[in-house]
């Protein structure tokens, strides 16, 4: 898998497969995304601050997710075991619909660790939905450490770690 940086000229293709991917979340009882979020304009921002990336596989956008170094104020609730200023924070991981189910979720982290790791990026860190079934098991399966946990309005929100 390659990671590329996503252009402003693929904006409508990334929204509408955050869109599709929400649709199937919710398929699946998982209110984690709706409409509003993440919406168009934040797609944009991250676009136009270069942290918006795609996982490329045989030519096709097979995953999306932001890296970057921001992270909620509720992040003070994590335990973290690597408190350095050396980490980056995972955000809005995606499959597109037509890849899930075909390991592209393990593929995408697997990726994104080896990327990060040759950057010398000590860990990473991010937050995921408490019943996102699908996400919970992904990060478990790599190894990742429940560090925490914060309340959002959709629920509880656990926090994860990992040394790179």
């Amino acid at each position: 898998m390659e990671i590329i940086t996503v252009s402003s000229a693929d904006l409508d293709n990334v929204v509408e497969i955050y869109q599709k991917v929400i649709k199937k979340m919710q398929q699946h009882a998982i209110f984690q995304w709706d409409d509003s979020y993440p919406s168009r304009a934040l797609l944009q921002e991250d676009i136009t601050k270069k942290q918006l990336y795609a996982g490329i596989l045989h030519g096709d956008i097979v995953s999306l997710f932001v890296l970057n170094h921001e992270s909620d104020p509720d992040y003070i609730n994590g335990a973290w075991n690597y408190t350095e200023d050396n980490y980056c924070v995972l955000h809005r991981l995606c499959v597109r619909c037509e890849f899930q189910g075909h390991r592209i979720g393990i593929k995408t982290i697997q990726t994104i660790e080896h990327y990060l790791k040759n950057r010398g990026v000590e860990s990473l860190r991010f937050d995921t939905f408490s019943q996102n079934f699908i996400a919970l098991r992904l990060y478990t399966a790599l190894n990742y450490t429940v560090v925490g946990s914060m309340q959002w309005p959709r629920g509880i929100f656990y926090l994860y770690e990992k040394l790179l």
